[in-house]
């Protein structure tokens, strides 16, 4: 390669590493979308050199630490170079690491919440079901009853009814009035966010 062609390419290197600066500065700046292309180049300095993409060319990582020490000299940073370089580079990532956690974290809150609604409205139909069971279940006692009392239906048949009902009523009688359960309300709220 003649002196022409390695000038004609450290040019092209100075260009892509350029618009590698102007790219992360914005990135930084306005959190314009960035691919995953992009995202996965960022995990290590010699993925950042590989990238190609728009004004970015890849070179070897080498080639990538020295120009850039030759041309990168930011106004109001410590760091001059290469440094510069990698640490928008590791700046992005991690923004892009806790913007990926904070979504995550919005979905975890999502699903709570669905989950909630969902037990919710599980609860409160299985509270409906049970009052229309209790209506049902002191409708047909009632009639029981007002069959044992009256006349028409034989002694034996009203006795039978009677002890039924009774021993109905020793057995059940709990389920049909319910002490209030703290511990269970507990449960269900704990999920309510």
């Amino acid at each position: 390669m003649d002196n022409r062609g390695a000038h004609k390419k450290k040019e092209n290197n100075i260009k892509s590493i350029r618009a590698r600066v102007s790219f992360l500065e914005e990135a930084l700046l306005n959190k314009n979308e960035i691919n995953k292309k992009i995202i996965s180049s960022l995990n290590s300095q010699s993925d950042f050199s590989a990238l190609s993409y728009k004004d970015i060319t890849p070179m070897s990582l080498n080639t990538l630490k020295t120009i850039s020490d030759e041309i990168i000299k930011p106004k109001g940073s410590k760091e001059n170079g290469f440094r510069y370089l990698d640490s928008l580079r590791k700046k992005l990532k991690e923004n892009i690491l806790k913007s990926e956690i904070d979504i995550s974290n919005k979905k975890t809150i999502k699903i709570d919440s669905e989950i909630y609604r969902d037990l919710n409205n599980r609860l409160t139909n299985l509270e409906i079901s049970n009052i229309e069971r209790s209506k049902a279940y002191k409708d047909l006692i009632s009639k029981v009853t007002i069959l044992i009392k009256d006349d028409k239906v034989g002694d034996i048949c009203r006795v039978k009814l009677h002890n039924l009902v009774n021993d109905h009523k020793a057995l059940y009688t709990n389920i049909l009035s319910p002490k209030r359960n703290e511990s269970s309300l507990k449960v269900v709220t704990k999920f309510k966010k």
